[in-house]
């Protein structure tokens, strides 16, 4: 008679497979939590920016480079995205890389940039997550 003692078999099949089912179940959802703060970021800078280039109000260029940067921090906190660390940028023209903050006069393109940290479920060496949108300003 053949008798194979197989208590504690599960045990040990869960304690090998658990830990990689709940890596890949966290990093699905790291994953789509950096992917809506990407895709929420993109679409307020957008919105951001359009509003900015097609308001009525004429107000100088370094009132209206603050009305963004406030208005984009406003917005996206309505999303729970945190703003603490939040950087913007504007400049003439469609460049990759401006420290600039003079908006631009009417008919000349303006890059409004922004980046946010990711939220993390674990620390892992901060990922930033960048918006840009190139527009032309709207003369009135």
């Amino acid at each position: 008679m053949d008798t194979h003692n197989e208590k504690g078999a599960t045990l040990v099949e869960t304690a090998i497979t658990l830990p990689l089912f709940l890596l890949i179940l966290f990093g699905i959802i790291q994953f789509c939590l950096i992917a809506y703060t990407a895709f929420t970021l993109q679409y307020q800078v957008n919105k951001c920016l359009r509003w900015s280039s097609t308001s009525a109000q004429p107000v100088p260029n370094e009132a209206k480079f603050v009305s963004i940067s406030n208005r984009l921090s406003q917005h996206l906190n309505n999303f729970h995205i945190p703003t603490d660390n939040l950087q913007v940028n504007m400049c003439n023209g469609a460049v990759s890389d401006c420290n600039d903050t003079n908006p631009g006069a009417s008919g000349s393109f303006v890059t409004l940039q922004a980046r946010v940290p990711a939220p993390a479920l674990f620390p892992m060496g901060g990922i930033t997550v960048a918006g840009r949108a190139v527009i032309k300003n709207e003369p009135f």
